[in-house]
């Protein structure tokens, strides 16, 4: 199923890390993933679809991915962060502000080469 959460939005192959969010209506949360080992592509996308709401993807591993989604249905929402491309790996910082809870982790899910919290 390349759509679940399990296996992030694209695949089983492609290591993915989860992060659950709340945001209220009008709320503006971003995700940016500064200095990451590898190109990062980061996702936001409501906790119970698989519909994605906001994409990034800078094709430039030196230059860090940046997403914001403005909050249109108040609940919890994942981001996600995975290599752009299959068998990449490596440290990276994720940094989520303007959350109405802290975010937390779903964990890191298999792959060949899972991505690593610095």
């Amino acid at each position: 199923d390349s759509g679940s959460e399990h296996n992030g939005h694209r695949g089983a192959l492609f290591p993915v890390a989860s992060y659950i969010v709340y945001g209220n209506l009008g709320d503006t949360f971003t995700a940016t993933a500064p200095g990451a080992g590898f190109d990062p592509v980061l996702y936001a996308m409501p906790l119970a679809t698989e519909n994605i709401l906001a994409t990034a993807d800078n094709a430039q591993p030196d230059k860090p991915a940046s997403i914001s989604y403005t909050v249109l249905t108040k609940g919890f929402y994942t981001v996600q962060i995975t290599p752009y491309l299959f068998g990449q790996s490596g440290s990276y910082q994720l940094s989520l502000t303007g959350c109405r809870t802290p975010p937390f982790a779903t964990g890191i899910q298999a792959g060949p080469n899972p991505p690593r919290v610095r």
